[in-house]
């Protein structure tokens, strides 16, 4: 697999110098252990970072190389879609994903979508709400700028330019604040999960009387509509939909 390069953790900023220490010495265990192919062993120490609270981008892009390469594929995906939650875009995470989804079995076609709907979900995307809500301070600030331009002065083009820039300036704060609302809401209802069995029957129904509608697999990213009881709703990009138990899939 190309571009799976086991990434060293800098530092860890803590209040004394063995607690910094610690979290680095283990991350470097784990590189070795990676190095080393006993990829159960990287595998063990991330998974101890993790629950430790130190879950950050290395950790979840790691944990996903090491799951690969031991032959988990849902456990792989799971972890390089939580990475990539941590930096959108990456290009090595989305190249490992592409990756793993290769050797998936299902081979799901999203639905087609409108060229304005394709362009909001790859800018939402794309960046962090953090980022969204930063624009939105910057063309705040241009927005009063350029209003205080506009009453200040009594040039004619002075004042249309302060106008035009104004108006511009305030329908990308609108733009950019819905951004940061829309991310920010996507990201805490974590509906994206991962089937993490290899195979997994979906059904028509919550209950007895549902019926068998198709089988998905190992390391196939879902939707979740809806939770009930021990059971999910789920949707494909494809749009079939149906139930699964809860336990065969794993929230991003």
């Amino acid at each position: 697999m190309t571009r799976i390069a086991f990434l060293l953790l800098i530092a860890v900023s803590l209040s004394s110098s063995l607690q910094a220490q610690q979290p680095e010495q283990r991350f470097r265990e784990a590189g070795e252990a990676y190095a080393s192919a006993e990829f159960q062993d990287a595998i063990r120490i991330l998974l101890s970072l993790e629950r430790d609270g130190y879950a950050g981008y290395e950790v979840y892009f790691n944990l996903g190389n090491a799951y690969y390469k031991n032959g988990n594929l849902g456990a792989s995906m799971l972890y390089f879609e939580k990475a990539l939650r941590k930096d959108p875009g990456n290009e090595d995470v989305l190249h490992n994903i592409r990756v793993v989804r290769a050797r998936t079995r299902d081979r799901v076609e999203p639905i087609p979508l409108l060229f304005f709907v394709r362009w909001w979900n790859d800018v939402k995307n794309g960046f962090l709400p953090e980022t969204f809500f930063t624009w939105s301070v910057v063309f705040l600030w241009l927005f009063a700028g350029a209003l205080f331009v506009f009453f200040a002065f009594q040039r004619v083009l002075l004042r249309r330019a302060a106008l035009f820039v104004s108006l511009l300036a305030g329908a990308f704060f609108i733009l950019s604040l819905t951004l940061y609302s829309a991310r920010l809401e996507q990201l805490s209802a974590h509906r994206s999960a991962v089937i993490m069995p290899d195979e997994v029957t979906v059904r028509s129904a919550p209950d007895a009387s549902g019926v068998e509608s198709f089988i998905v697999h190992e390391g196939l990213k879902v939707q979740i509509l809806e939770s009930r009881d021990d059971m999910y709703h789920i949707r494909l990009a494809d749009g079939k939909d149906g139930w699964i138990p809860r336990a065969s899939a794993e929230r991003i």
